[in-house]
C-alpha cells in the first residue's frame, strides 16, 4: 500500500513537470509571429533607418527610438511606386511593416520587410 502511494505521486509529479515544460516551450516558440505595421518618423538614414515611432503605437512601448534593418525591405513612395532607399529623408513619415520581432535593446531593432513613405519632410 505505501509503495503503491509512492508510486501515483511520482506520476502525477512527473506529469506536471512534463506539462509545465511544454507550456514553457509553447510560449518561447517565435515560428508563429504575424507580421506588424507602425508609422514613424525618420531621424536617421543610411545603412539602416533610426526611426521615432508614434506614440501611440505598441512599438514605442518598446522603445522610443528604433533601428530598422533594410537587407531584405522593399520601398514604396506616397504613390505605391516602387522606388529605392534613397528617396527617405530625415523627417519623413513612413508607414513600416515588419516580421513582429523587436529586439530589446537601445535603440530597439528590427528588420523591415516593406516601408512606405507616407509624408515628406519639406
Amino acid at each position: 500500500m505505501r509503495r503503491l502511494r509512492f508510486v501515483m505521486i511520482m506520476v502525477l509529479v512527473l506529469s506536471i513537470s512534463l506539462a509545465a515544460c511544454s507550456k514553457i516551450t509553447d510560449n518561447n516558440d517565435n515560428t508563429n509571429t504575424e507580421p506588424a505595421i507602425f508609422e514613424a518618423e525618420i531621424i536617421e538614414t543610411g545603412d539602416r533607418l533610426l526611426v521615432a515611432p508614434d506614440e501611440d503605437s505598441s512599438e514605442y512601448k518598446s522603445s522610443d527610438k528604433i533601428s530598422v534593418g533594410l537587407l531584405e525591405t522593399e520601398f514604396f513612395d506616397d504613390k505605391g511606386e516602387k522606388v529605392s532607399s534613397d528617396i527617405f529623408k530625415p523627417g519623413d513619415r513612413i508607414k513600416i511593416c515588419y516580421n513582429g520581432i523587436i529586439a530589446e535593446s537601445y535603440p530597439a531593432q528590427i528588420s523591415a520587410d516593406k516601408i512606405e513613405l507616407i509624408g515628406q519632410n519639406q
